[in-house]
């Protein structure tokens, strides 16, 4: 009998090992300017949303070996997050979205937005000269296809896709549920109102903002949160922001950073979940194609996989979360399954 307890509690400590990988669900938003309601229209949206999922994870990282995966959802307001509920894709985490419908211009910036996010395979001067704006005349590459409606129009809203997506995530190992929020919410007035949202299995993965932060300032930060609300409070080390923090002399290159927070053991105790983000040289947007940039991604899973191989008292099941560009889609799924291949023998420590 002690011997069959014995084993449980092994599998048990195994089962807090295994790396959740996720993709989040912007990612896989549709981009063909042809069929923009599949852009801008809630159930056409979140239908494609589904579909592109579920193909993401059966062709990028089912064939990589990477076996325990899901999807980080995205809040926004085209998102029907309820639609998600029994189509077979674990919620591995929620990630809130901005509030930025009626920021700067209010109305006529909304309708300049949805105008770029729509056609935003025209030339940039041609939409510049339509919009009444002179920056030059490159391609136009914006962060999100989409990216106005996949915002929450109100505080209101907001609060209400937060309940949504605690409802609809799947726990880990440890019984915990994920929200991911960027930092540059902790400087806004409705930070009380996202803690106080905050359920008792809960945890929120505050993702680092070198546009707010220096690495040092941020980290600090956390660990003050932490001493009011314990492990509810983590951070997010997005890795092209940590590059982009590089860039502006706030922290240094991302896989250095990584590597020292893994060796210390209070701050990786605070660390939930690694980003996959990537970003090219002289660029300041990020969710660039992962093998094309700055940031060495599969060192930066060998530095996580040595983490979770030593450290085998955290509190946090191991999870990664991809974010590619939508546009870059079709590439993915055509090419993603080498990359990551790479990364799986990275993390696991195969290469040798």
């Amino acid at each position: 009998m002690r011997n069959i307890e014995s084993k449980v509690d092994v599998l048990k400590e195994k089962e807090k090992q295994v790396l959740i990988m996720s993709v989040n669900s912007l990612s896989c938003s549709a981009t063909d300017p042809k069929r923009p309601l599949e852009i801008v229209y809630p159930p056409l949206a979140t239908q494609k949303l589904i579909e592109r999922t579920k193909e993401y994870i059966e062709k990028v990282f089912k064939p990589a070996r990477f076996d325990n995966t899901g999807v980080s959802l995205h809040g926004g307001f085209v998102t029907q997050i309820e639609k998600f509920k029994g189509k077979n894709i674990n919620i591995t985490s929620g990630d809130l979205p901005d509030v930025n419908w009626f920021e700067k211009e209010s109305a006529i910036q909304l309708m300049n937005d949805l105008v770029k996010d729509v056609f935003y395979r025209l030339p940039k001067k041609g939409i510049d000269k339509l919009l009444g704006k002179k920056n030059g005349d490159k391609l136009m590459t914006p962060q999100h296809v989409g990216w106005r409606v996949n915002s929450a129009p109100s505080q209101a809203s907001l609060r209400t896709k937060m309940h949504q997506l605690q409802n609809i995530c799947d726990p880990d190992c440890h019984g915990k549920i994920y929200i991911r929020v960027n930092a540059q919410e902790i400087k806004k007035t409705n930070w009380k109102n996202i803690l106080g949202n905050l359920r008792k299995n809960s945890v929120l993965a505050i993702e680092y903002n070198p546009d707010y932060y220096t690495m040092q300032e941020f980290l600090n930060t956390i660990s003050q949160m932490r001493q009011e609300r314990g492990d509810h409070i983590s951070f997010s080390f997005d890795t092209a922001h940590v590059r982009r923090g590089y860039d502006d002399q706030k922290n240094g290159p991302p896989e250095q950073e990584l590597d020292r927070i893994c060796h210390d053991n209070d701050k990786q105790k605070m660390m939930s979940i690694v980003e996959l983000n990537q970003i090219k040289a002289g660029e300041k947007y990020t969710h660039s194609p992962l093998a094309d940039g700055l940031v060495d991604l599969v060192k930066i899973m060998g530095i996580f996989g040595r983490l979770i191989r030593e450290k085998t008292d955290r509190v946090y099941q191991p999870q990664v979360v991809v974010e590619t560009h939508p546009a870059d889609f079709d590439n993915m799924i055509a090419n993603g399954k080498t990359y990551f291949s790479q990364m799986y023998r990275a993390y696991m420590d195969l290469r040798k």
